[in-house]
Parts: structure tokens; sequence; C-alpha cells
């Protein structure tokens, strides 16, 4: 089975990530590293399909990727170094994931999101992150408080300077909890309902509200370390009632078929909707 799971990533990893919003898909995939096809697990014995795959999946499930955004498998395949047989599969493989969609010139498009396609999602979520959480407080080792520990750390170092850093770091959060778990199912059951959400994340950017999401994370941490499952459960509900509140307004101030991703359209929406605060789901 490949492995799936998150690279672990350093503090210095994350100050080096610059704010790449506006940039093209190829660029933000290149700056954050995802464009580098070994040094991750097994990836020397895998396909290339395998490799390329697994990077653009990474791309969506940190929000580097954005709602709307044209991935054409030639100018992915020159900046890869390989030809557009493998870009394509891997591409196609996501399709069936629900992580992109096909267009008719042969293209790949991640999915705008309906708002009523986030409530689906959103209620899947809480059903599953917070059986997670639980399990993950039972059995959670020193090892994985060391690592949600650091992605926390992470999300503070990098809140203003690069937010795309940031969404990686707090996908290694979530992650890192429910890897905890010990629960293979479960967990890529989660990572598939985020390859629907991660893109909305880097879309709704300018409505972050750092403070409240890192209270947020510190409780369920403090949770794990105390193995209080209930609270655990709790703390991951009340993060993603929070965020599902704050993401939904967005959607509906942009409207169902578009998500505005450049900073001044960012900035409009906030103000429309009354304050600068939303956090990643």
């Amino acid at each position: 089975m490949t492995d799936k799971r998150p690279k672990k990533r350093t503090n210095q990893d994350f100050a080096r990530m610059p704010n790449l919003e506006n940039a093209s898909p190829v660029e933000r995939l290149s700056k954050h590293g995802l464009l580098v096809l070994t040094g991750r697990g097994h990836a020397e014995a895998d396909s290339l399909t395998v490799r390329i795959y697994r990077n653009l999946r990474e791309s969506l499930l940190g929000g580097v990727l954005s709602p709307g955004d044209m991935l054409n498998t030639r100018p992915f395949a020159s900046a890869f170094g390989v030809s557009t047989m493998p870009v394509r599969e891997a591409m196609s493989r996501l399709v069936a994931d629900g992580g992109l969609e096909p267009l008719a010139n042969r293209a790949f498009r991640v999915p705008r999101i309906k708002l009523a396609q986030f409530r689906e999602l959103f209620l899947m979520r809480l059903r599953l992150e917070t059986l997670a959480a639980e399990h993950a407080a039972v059995h959670v080792a020193a090892a994985d408080l060391k690592a949600i520990r650091a992605a926390l750390d992470a999300m503070s170092a990098t809140r203003s300077p690069a937010l795309s850093a940031y969404l990686l770091a707090h996908r290694d959060f979530h992650f890192g909890i429910y890897g905890a778990a010990r629960m293979p199912l479960l967990y890529n059951a989660i990572e598939t309902l985020w390859l629907r959400m991660g893109p909305i994340m880097n879309a709704a950017a300018a409505l972050y509200d750092f403070d409240e999401e890192h209270r947020a994370h510190s409780e369920l941490l403090s949770a794990l370390r105390r193995a209080d499952a209930p609270a655990a459960s709790k703390a991951v509900e009340e993060d993603l009632r929070l965020a599902s509140e704050r993401t939904s307004r967005f959607i509906e101030v942009v409207g169902e078929n578009g998500a505005s991703t450049t900073a001044q359209d960012q900035e409009a929406v906030a103000k429309t909707i009354g304050r600068f605060s939303s956090s990643p789901i």
C-alpha cells in the first residue's frame, strides 16, 4: 500500500515558504517542493504515476491549490521532467478520488464547491474526525505528541508571512492526530474528504482568525496529553463548527460558481462579511 502520510516538516522548512496564493499552480507546487519526485518514503520504488499522484494529492490536502485552478498536463509534465502520460494518469486518479474534475480539452480543474456540498462534507467530517480524536486520545504515543506539538508551533510561526506554509502545518497537525488513532481505514476516509475541502482553505485565506484557531488547537492537544477522549472529541467538534460557519459565509458571499483567490478580492470578501475571521477546516 502506498504511504500517503504527510512528510515530516521542520520549522525551517516552513520559514522558507513564501506566500504564493496568486502564483500559478505549477509555481506553487514548485515552491513547496511538490515537484520533486524522490526522497519520500518508498518513492524510489514507486512508478512515476504514483509519485506524481502523491505530490498532486498533497497539494490538494494542504490547500496549495484553490477551487477553479486549471491544471494542464503539459506544463506539469515539463515541471516534473516527464512525459504527459504519467501526469495525465495521476490526474485521472485524482478525478476518481474526487479531488479534480476533467475538462473537454483534456485538462483538469480543481472543483468549485457548492454550499450544499460543503455542508454535507462538514457533517461527514464531524462524525469521522471526532471518532479519530477519541481513539487518538487513547492510543497517542510520546512521539506522536511531539510531532503534533511541532506542527502547532509551525502554525504559530507561519501564520502571517506564508499562508500556504500555515495550511501545510495545519494539515500536519490534524493528520498527526488522526494517524495516532491507529485506524488506517478511518485515516484514509478522512483524507478523501480533505481532498475536496483543502482547496477552499486557500480560497478563504483572508478570513482567518489565527488566535481563535490557536486556542482551539491548543485545547485539542491538551486533551490528547490528558488521554481525555471525550474532551478531544469535543475540541475537534468545536474547531470544525467554527470553521464551518465562517467558510459557509465565505461561499455565500463569493457565490457558488467560483471563489476569489487574489489578495484584493479576499480582503473585499472579509470586509463584506464584517470581520477578518475564519480558520482552515
